[in-house]
Formats: structure tokens, sequence, C-alpha cells
């Protein structure tokens, strides 16, 4: 991941107030998967820079509300369609 990448998703992930949970890649593209406490949600982000692009996943939900076990299967299913140019 270049700099303008990793000042991207550090922006993201410094917004929200999150923390890194795991390294993550998708077709060979790093990512890092966040997971998140904000004032009224909780939530996952996924984020992955392909080439010149940054795909943002993420799932949120109500702050009283415990961890979906479905976010996790919603975050890993994404895939590309085409491969970014380099």
């Amino acid at each position: 991941m270049g700099k303008r990448g990793e000042r991207e998703r550090d922006s993201i992930m410094n917004g929200l107030g999150g923390s890194v949970v795991e390294r993550t890649y998708i077709e060979g593209y790093p990512g890092k998967s966040i997971r998140f406490v904000g004032q009224n949600t909780s939530g996952e982000l996924t984020i992955y820079f392909a080439g010149q692009r940054l795909y943002v996943l993420h799932a949120f939900a109500p702050k009283s509300v415990s961890r979906p076990e479905n976010f996790s299967t919603f975050l890993n299913s994404f895939r590309l369609l085409s491969k970014p140019k380099l």
C-alpha cells in the first residue's frame, strides 16, 4: 500500500476512533479490518487499496446492540470484478 492509501485509511480509522483487528487481502491487494465504537453506533470496516482505487466496506449497528455475527460474512463476501490498473 502506498503512502496515499495509508493516509486515507488512517484518516478513516482515526475519524471513527477505531482500532485495527487484522490485516487482510483481497486478490493479493492489502487491506485492514477495523472495529470501532462511536457515539451512537458500533461497527466494522474493511479497507482495501488496490492500484489507484480505495475500497471501504462498512457494517454498522446501534451501539446498544451486540456485534451481529453476519458482519464478517458480509465484509468477507466482497470480490473485485476486474483487476485494477496499476
